[in-house]
C-alpha cells in the first residue's frame, strides 16, 4: 500500500496521514548533520510499514541535500544496519 509522506520542513519532520491518524519521523539539522529523533506510528495502524516509508523519505532527502544521518532513533539506527546488511 502507498502512502504520501510529507515533509514539514518548518517543524523538521516527516509525516503520513493514515485513516485520520498521523505519523511522523522527527529531525534536528545541526551544520552538516541529520539527526532523527524519532519516529511515531499510531497503534491502530501499525505494522503497515509506515514508519519505513518515513524513514525511507528521511534518508532521501538526507542524500539529496548531502546531509549525514545521525540515527539518534533506535528504529531508524535498526533499519539503516539492517539495510546496509542486505546490500552487502
Amino acid at each position: 500500500m502507498e502512502y504520501e509522506v510529507i515533509h514539514n520542513a518548518g517543524i523538521q519532520r516527516f509525516e503520513m496521514q493514515v485513516e485520520g491518524y498521523v505519523a511522523y519521523l522527527e529531525y534536528e539539522l545541526i551544520e552538516h548533520y541529520m539527526d532523527i529523533t524519532h519516529t511515531w506510528v499510531p497503534h491502530p495502524v501499525s505494522g503497515r510499514r509506515i514508519a519505513s516509508a518515513l524513514t525511507e523519505a528521511a534518508l532521501q532527502y538526507a542524500v539529496t541535500n548531502n546531509l549525514r544521518v545521525i540515527p539518534s532513533c533506535a528504529y531508524v539506527d535498526a533499519y539503516m544496519k539492517h539495510r546496509a546488511a542486505v546490500s552487502k
